[in-house]
């Protein structure tokens, strides 16, 4: 295995680990904000240093809105975002990816992530979204 592999495996390996601990938060949004940040400090080392990471909300040219977005990636070459205590309005042009992250994933989070991604194809967003999960639930038989 290659160095560069093994440095990977590593980086997942700590982010499961810090999933595990978090698991014990029984404040959801504290819980999803740290697997969200743990999440995305990772990309961050990663992606190319001329993107930036940010959580908030993606806005058009006349002014309609995403909902807020756990993180996105985008390029502030491109049009400049405005940032404001860690929460960033971002052009949509400027948008690269966009990420909903969610500790547990069940049929209720799978459709509001769904309509989310909607709401940011009908503000004019092309780039790729992407669903990221800590867990599960488990199938239903029935």
């Amino acid at each position: 295995m290659s160095i560069i592999s093994e440095k990977f495996n590593a980086k997942i390996s700590s982010l499961r680990n810090d999933f595990e601990v978090n698991r014990d938060i029984v404040h959801n949004g504290v819980k999803g904000g740290l697997n969200e940040i743990e999440l995305s400090s990772i990309i961050k080392e990663v992606i190319p240093q001329k993107y930036k990471i940010a959580k908030g909300v993606i806005e058009n040219s006349i002014g309609e809105q995403s909902n807020e977005t756990d993180f996105f990636i985008y390029d502030d070459e491109i049009l400049p975002p405005y940032i404001k205590n860690e929460l960033a309005f971002v052009p949509v042009e400027a948008v690269k990816y966009n990420f909903e992250v969610k500790s547990a994933l069940n049929a209720t989070e799978l459709k509001t992530t769904i309509d989310k991604f909607e709401k940011f194809r009908s503000i004019g967003g092309r780039s790729p979204t992407v669903l990221f999960s800590f867990s599960s639930d488990p199938p239903v038989s029935g």
